[in-house]
């Protein structure tokens, strides 16, 4: 099963559930698991995506609920790879418009911008835009 959404989930309170219902799955009889993979830092990032306009909180997911039969989703274990193996392999990322409209105006990144001159881009994009940014995975071409 896969769960897309904006749970309004914190990392704070679900790291821990998570970590305990994979390792109670596991001990279990199967080896089903759940993986969010936005709950882990990318192998190409130093922090875990963000993924509200500012860039600070990571709300949105996708998760995948997988049992013993669902070996083609990627497990926790797949998420120390993402992007690494290929353009048809598993990936995940974001879609940081906010840093490519800072970029175009600014001709800087967010994080370089003045605080009022974040705090009055963030407002703009959030009432023209979004106050989420997309998210989004990338699953293996099965025979690929």
């Amino acid at each position: 099963m896969i769960l897309m959404g904006d749970p309004n989930i914190r990392l704070s309170d679900i790291t821990q559930t998570l970590n305990n219902l994979n390792s109670s799955l596991l001990s279990g009889r199967d080896d089903s698991q759940v993986n969010f993979p936005f709950l882990h830092v990318h192998p190409d990032q130093r922090s875990l995506f963000g993924t509200n306009a500012r860039s600070d909180e990571t709300f949105d997911h996708i998760a995948f609920f997988i049992d013993r039969n669902g070996r083609h989703l990627p497990s926790t274990g797949d998420n120390r790879q993402a992007g690494q193996q290929g353009l048809n392999d598993y990936d995940f990322g974001v879609f940081n418009f906010v840093e490519l409209i800072s970029q175009a105006i600014h001709n800087l990144s967010f994080h370089e911008l003045t605080k009022a001159q974040q705090k009055s881009l963030v407002k703009n994009t959030k009432a023209d835009i979004s106050d989420h940014l997309p998210i989004w995975v990338r699953l293996p071409i099965s025979g690929a």
